[in-house]
């Protein structure tokens, strides 16, 4: 275990700019309101209290009982959120969560679209809610401690992945400390957790390529645990298991015991994962909010006996789409910051992404191989989404994939930013650390405004 000190000047400071930026997010920007949140506060308090599958209630209807002054505290943020346009400030919060004791009363909460994630997605967010039971009732401090124990994960798992993989630091830093991932991994929010699990496979795999120990019995240990874990994330991450095939055989000793190993840790991850996704299969997510969306084994069906209007759909996107959604995947944080403000995020993704292009021209090492799994893996991964969007929500006549942007592409951009930093030999690798330091003060802009736009809002 490596001192704070020791660490890579990168990883020193992913964490202590995440973790600004992050407390400054938990402090002020305004409880549930990001992407999803109310639907991933109720699926992490159920987790907390003990229920690890959601109740079904109908084919487009999962859930459960929460406290009743975690339903009241969220419904009553809500009401005010979106019917009255206001974020109401933080001594307002605080009143809110101490008006409705519930006195053991549990309230029935429909969340369909975090209900049929596993328990593994919320570990850190219900270890922060169980803490803050032991000294208060309040859903605030429950919120704020779920939080910043995601946010902590989050961090260490940036570290992790940034200590693994030494040459693609000053890129993966960038992506890691962008404005979005950030404020999305100081909420209940899961983004950040399925965003990073990966990446550390990723980074692992890349260092037994590039430099495999003696004895590589613990790292493939590793790479085991987290094949299964990341089986238990959200449905479409195990598409990210494609990397295990790159691991060099001297890894294992011979080709056959690296045959044995990765059977074992993909039928392992595949019985994992068909045995927690298996009974939502037939789950109407996209019903849950537009009553005549049509069944899944009729979205099934017509995908099967119309693959090229899909074809079409996703060749449009690949094609328009994916360099258009950087910017949402860069800022695009949801509808509590004005369109003058995200417009002006916008176009400041795009000097960081001139930033995350140039520097592996300055200093990178060619790996055509390596390139090509990374390019690869990303189109597999973007398909996989493109169908499951498709699928879950999706109608006939769409002429494009609904919801694929901005925080659906964390991995794929991050594998796409890798192939690219593997087809070059750095010229000048000198000015390296200092394009990453523009890409940091990049991202400092951003989430500065965002949090200073909201914080205006809310304070007080």
């Amino acid at each position: 275990m490596k001192s704070f000190r020791a660490l890579s000047i990168e990883s020193r400071s992913a964490f202590v700019f995440g973790l600004l930026v992050g407390l400054v997010a938990i402090a002020y920007v305004p409880p549930a309101v990001t992407f999803d949140g109310p639907s991933h506060f109720f699926r992490a308090v159920q987790i907390s209290h003990g229920q690890f599958r959601s109740t079904r209630y109908s084919d487009s209807k999962l859930g459960g009982n929460v406290p009743h002054e975690d339903s009241q505290f969220i419904h009553t943020l809500w009401t005010s959120y979106w019917e009255k346009h206001n974020f109401l400030r933080t001594s307002d919060w605080s009143g809110i969560a101490s008006m409705a004791p519930g006195n053991g009363q549990m309230d029935r909460e429909e969340f369909t679209n975090t209900a049929v994630y596993s328990p593994a997605n919320y570990v850190p967010q219900c270890i922060g809610m169980i803490a803050s039971r032991i000294f208060t009732r309040s859903p605030l401090w429950e919120h704020r401690l779920a939080c910043a124990a995601n946010l902590a994960c989050y961090l260490l798992l940036v570290v992790s992945f940034l200590e693994a993989a030494d040459a693609l630091r000053p890129s993966l830093v960038l992506i890691a400390t962008s404005p979005l991932i950030l404020i999305q991994a100081a909420s209940e929010n899961t983004d950040g957790v399925n965003f990073a699990i990966p990446v550390v496979l990723f980074a692992l795999v890349w260092r037994l390529r590039r430099d495999p120990p003696e004895d590589c019995r613990f790292r493939l240990f590793l790479g085991f645990v987290l094949t299964l874990y990341i089986a238990l994330l959200k449905p479409t991450e195990i598409a990210c298991l494609g990397f295990l095939f790159f691991i060099p055989s001297a890894c294992f000793g011979s080709r056959k015991i690296k045959l044995i190993w990765l059977s074992c840790s993909l039928f392992t991850a595949g019985a994992a994962w068909l045995c927690w996704n298996g009974p939502y299969f037939d789950v109407n997510i996209a019903k849950w909010f537009d009553p005549g969306h049509p069944p899944i084994h009729e979205q099934k069906a017509w995908l099967l006996s119309h693959p090229g209007d899909f074809a079409r759909a996703f060749l449009n996107f690949i094609g328009d789409g994916f360099c258009v959604q950087w910017g949402l995947f860069y800022g695009g944080v949801g509808g509590w910051i004005s369109d003058r403000l995200l417009y002006f995020l916008l176009r400041l993704s795009h000097y960081l992404l001139a930033v995350l292009l140039l520097i592996p021209l300055c200093a990178s090492k060619r790996d055509l191989r390596w390139a090509t799994a990374n390019g690869l893996l990303a189109g597999f991964l973007l398909l996989f989404i493109s169908v499951t969007l498709w699928v879950s929500y999706g109608v006939r006549d769409f002429g494009y994939i609904p919801y694929l942007g901005g925080r659906y592409l964390f991995l794929v951009y991050t594998f796409c930013i890798a192939a690219w930093s593997s087809l070059f030999n750095g010229w000048i690798p000198s000015l390296a650390k200092p394009l990453m330091c523009v890409g940091l003060i990049i991202n400092s802009i951003g989430a500065g405004l965002i949090l200073a736009s909201i914080a205006q809002r809310t304070s007080g």
